[in-house]
């Protein structure tokens, strides 16, 4: 894991950033979480994004990977939600 790599490289100057897309399994985002935090001493904030991506399931939803490869590309990405996370906690070292 990338994360455990780089915490061990810069300490508690990492903040992750996990986010549920809503399409985990019952559980998965909590147990995750968990086990990021508790198991490998982790700063990881959750960010539970699943209506957003989900509402784009209702469009039809045995397309489901291929509303997630479009979605990727639109505003609704997991790199969106993180960029906007990371705007909340004051940005990223380096990076306004």
């Amino acid at each position: 894991m990338a994360a455990v790599l780089v915490h061990r490289a810069v300490g508690n100057r990492l903040t992750n950033i996990f986010v549920n897309t809503g399409l985990l399994r019952r559980n998965e985002f909590e147990n995750t979480l968990e086990m990021l935090r508790d198991r490998l001493k982790l700063h990881v904030l959750g960010v539970d994004a699943s209506e957003r991506f989900l509402a784009q399931l209702k469009i039809h939803p045995a397309n489901a990977a291929a509303i997630v490869r479009i979605a990727a590309a639109k505003k609704n990405s997991v790199l969106v939600v993180a960029q906007a996370q990371t705007r909340r906690v004051g940005g990223v070292a380096g990076h306004p």
